[in-house]
């Protein structure tokens, strides 16, 4: 069954003189919570073998943490739809570019990335669904697990299996 892995990009420093927001890196808490998820992606066995991820820089560079805790080498592309999107425009590249990756997992931005996670997820009542509803913090992640192939992806199809968060991850 595939399984997606909605990754939001680690917290960004608003204060690093970036000219842009494209540009903008990540700050210091950023950089220690993108391994703290690369790392339970390892652990939960969740680790993907395609990544989907914006080009701005901020989710380059979580990529690049998450990405070197990997004890795989998945394929990796950064489709521009990726930045400055749409809920529906995220589930639209993931029917694109899911292929037959087992694991995709998505690099990406708010609200986008929540968005999509509350589009594709069947409405439950479970602790993980309430937790996603609220909010998507920067680093979080949600896996969902769907029972059709990526380019039949549908709204409200995907199983939530987990949404953690670094503060989870912390304690």
């Amino acid at each position: 069954m595939p399984r997606l892995c909605l990754l939001r990009h680690a917290k960004s420093d608003w204060f690093a003189g970036a000219s842009a927001d494209f540009d903008r890196p990540i700050s210091a808490r950023g950089q220690r919570d993108a391994p703290l998820v690369g790392a339970h992606l390892v652990a939960q066995n969740w680790q993907p073998d395609r990544i989907l991820c914006s080009p701005a820089r901020r989710c380059r560079q979580t990529l690049e943490i998450v990405a070197g805790l990997l004890d795989s080498n998945p394929d990796i592309s950064f489709p521009a739809g990726l930045y400055d999107s749409s809920g529906a425009d995220y589930a639209g590249l993931i029917r694109a570019h899911g292929g037959d990756a087992e694991t995709l997992m998505i690099i990406g931005h708010n609200p986008m990335t929540h968005e999509t996670a509350l589009r594709l997820a069947i409405p439950g009542i479970s602790p993980a669904a309430a937790e996603l509803g609220r909010k998507y913090p920067t680093s979080a992640l949600a896996v969902l697990v769907f029972r059709t192939p990526w380019e039949d992806l549908t709204d409200h199809s995907g199983n939530l299996v987990a949404f953690v968060k670094p503060a989870d991850l912390r304690a």
